[in-house]
């Protein structure tokens, strides 16, 4: 009887520890989430070129991963640094160098990075496998992605000291809870740009896999959203012909270079309510111009704004002045047809557009406690889906 009072005392402080680390990290979490909302603005990108050095990463049969993702971070990090001009670009290697799991979250760490992009390849046992995928820190079906995430994370095995990599474990429930108060912050920003890579990945006429979640050490210690791209399967000849190609390599960095932008620009534009955003590349080249060429830069400047404001969008409540709660749930670069399959089941689906992307919306609330719960069962299907608010046809 006395054993049984111990061992029932022992479960309830357990228990009462647990909520408490539950609340705690809560909290912080909470906190930290609502102080980075305010006027937001994306400075510094991280790109993590997987593997490198005395680490070859997944081996095909005529290359290795390790070189295959380093040029397209390379490629990746020009075209950013293009069009975003003043935006910090740092990479984790630059050349054939071995650099610990660890330590590429560190980097991003340190330097206060806004996101974090990881880029590899895939590999399988089976020959004909292809396709993209990405990935983010999390547990949600991440048994499922065990392959992945063993394979990601083997690379401890050659590291100097492994001891640091304890306290990564998922079979514990401490550790669980931890895992996902941490990540609870940066998971729907890191879901977002995942997605849109895979949106860009469809484009180009590559396979989409999806977005997954898994126990991925390289993304677990990041104080930012971060995403991991498995940008084709090394192990398919074909493919990883594909991937060593200049055109191949030029395909995937542009892709994800264009999920990028958009990414940019949207949580930009969502802190700070400036629908009509344009590449700080614009002000840059405005310098050391004589007055006729400013002139003409200004005329052409006045007509993009028109293109990059946002389009009035049919406003359907008999008040027009007031307020109305939709739910976004789609971006898109290209026009869609508002009776498309793809919308079924969506009530009052419409579009604004913003600096050439079209944004769907669907849904129409008087008010937030309305426009919540239209929201929950959007995100049945769009898990990313977030509530929007309009005011005479325009987003406010």
């Amino acid at each position: 009887m006395f054993q049984l009072h111990c061992t029932s005392l022992k479960m309830s402080l357990f228990s009462f520890k647990l909520s408490l680390l539950h609340l705690i990290l809560l909290l912080f979490a909470f906190s930290g989430k609502s102080s980075a909302q305010a006027n937001f603005e994306l400075n510094t990108l991280v790109i993590d070129a997987g593997h490198g050095g005395k680490d070859p990463g997944a081996v095909g049969l005529i290359s290795y991963e390790k070189n295959i993702v380093l040029n397209i971070a390379k490629k990746l990090g020009k075209q950013i640094k293009q069009e975003f001009p003043d935006l910090n670009i740092l990479f984790t290697r630059e050349d054939d160098t071995f650099i610990e799991l660890m330590e590429r979250a560190e980097i991003a760490n340190r330097n206060n990075a806004d996101f974090f992009i990881s880029i590899h390849v895939n590999a399988s046992t089976g020959k004909s496998a292809y396709g993209t995928s990405s990935y983010v820190m999390g547990l949600k079906s991440a048994d499922k992605n065990m392959a992945v995430a063993k394979r990601e994370n083997s690379v401890i095995s050659i590291e100097t000291n492994s001891d640091k990599y304890k306290g990564f474990n998922t079979d514990t429930p401490e550790n669980n809870i931890i895992l996902e108060l941490r990540q609870s912050t940066n998971i729907d920003q890191s879901i977002t740009m995942a997605s849109k890579v895979q949106t860009q990945f469809r484009y180009i006429k590559r396979k989409d896999l999806g977005v997954y979640q898994a126990g991925l050490i390289v993304l677990y210690n990041l104080a930012m959203p971060g995403i991991l791209v498995e940008a084709g399967f090394i192990s398919n000849a074909e493919e990883e012909k594909w991937l060593n190609s200049a055109s191949g390599q030029n395909a995937v960095a542009n892709a994800i270079f264009k999920a990028f932008k958009e990414y940019k620009i949207e949580v930009e534009a969502k802190s700070t309510g400036n629908f009509a955003l344009n590449s700080n590349k614009k002000n840059t080249q405005k310098k050391n111009l004589n007055t006729k060429q400013k002139e003409t830069i200004n005329k052409s400047e006045a007509e993009n704004e028109k293109k990059n404001t946002v389009k009035k969008i049919t406003q359907t409540s008999e008040n027009y002045d007031q307020v109305i709660y939709k739910i976004q749930f789609k971006t898109s670069p290209k026009k869609m047809n508002l009776n498309s399959s793809e919308f079924i089941g969506l009530q009052k689906v419409s579009f604004y557009e913003q600096a050439g992307i079209y944004k769907y919306t669907c849904g129409e609330a008087l008010n937030m406690q309305d426009a919540l719960k239209i929201l929950s069962e959007v995100k049945k299907k769009y898990k990313d889906a977030f509530i929007v608010k309009f005011k005479n046809g325009i987003r406010i």
